[in-house]
């Protein structure tokens, strides 16, 4: 198993455990610029922690990068 580079920060948004995003910090700014990432899965389907491998790269071409997290159907609609 490869180690990560970039340790994200869970930051919650709402009440429910699938609020919350993931956020990465690169070693080195480049930008200004924050990229949000809404993960796939038809939002039926799918978490942040899938797409790790997108914030990492970001990250490490020196930009912030979000990844959110939502609530899933069927329960919430």
């Amino acid at each position: 198993m490869v180690k990560k580079k970039y340790e994200p920060v869970k930051i919650s948004f709402g009440k429910n455990k699938d609020q919350y995003f993931l956020y990465y910090e690169p070693q080195k700014v480049r930008s200004e610029i924050v990229i949000v990432w809404v993960h796939g899965g038809g939002w039926n389907a799918g978490s942040p922690k899938f797409f790790d491998f997108v914030g990492q790269c970001i990250a490490e071409q020196g930009y912030r990068f979000v990844s959110i997290g939502y609530r899933l159907p069927p329960k919430y609609k």
